[in-house]
């Protein structure tokens, strides 16, 4: 329906665009809703792979511990920490800690160190009990607790004065 006073009536389509062009569209309310001061921020998405830095934290914490540790035995002091555990009967166990000690010196980690307290020689003992007390407070609960039982067991198997003595002192702190 065309009128020719230049006058066109409206239809309905065209009463639904006027209004369209007074209401914004979705994308302006989204830029109104991201721009307004009372939206949180929200969270960058993380990629979940593991960073180059977060690697290298990773990697630096793993070196601190085993340097704290003492790091693992190697292949050779393996071969004679099994010998220690396969051992039998006080002699044996003496003789196969002392070798040890004689070709690599004192165990520094927990693990190898505890199998000293098997030994009854006080040579032996005594600096294993010192280096096991530096590194007690490190040790979860669950190896406190069983090194609280193995000093409660060689307190009442020593015969040695300074070894109770040691003992008694590590009880102590232990406790």
């Amino acid at each position: 329906m065309r009128r020719f006073d230049g006058f066109e009536p409206f239809s309905r389509r065209d009463e639904r665009d006027d209004d369209d062009d007074r209401r914004p569209s979705w994308r302006e309310l989204d830029r109104r809703r991201d721009r307004s001061s009372h939206r949180e921020a929200e969270p960058e998405s993380r990629d979940p792979r593991p960073s180059r830095q977060d690697y290298k934290k990773d990697r630096y914490k793993k070196q601190l511990e085993q340097l704290f540790s003492g790091g693992k035995p190697n292949p050779e002091q393996e071969k004679q920490l099994k010998k220690i555990r396969q051992a039998r009967g006080d002699a044996e166990i003496n003789k196969a800690c002392l070798q040890f000690v004689k070709k690599f010196g004192l165990p520094k980690e927990w693990d190898s160190l505890t199998l000293f307290l098997d030994a009854t020689d006080p040579e032996l003992l005594l600096p294993a009990l010192e280096q096991l007390e530096k590194s007690v407070v490190m040790q979860p609960p669950v190896r406190q607790e069983n090194f609280k039982q193995r000093l409660r067991l060689l307190k009442m198997t020593s015969s040695s004065d300074k070894v109770l003595a040691a003992v008694a002192r590590l009880l102590e702190k232990v406790e």
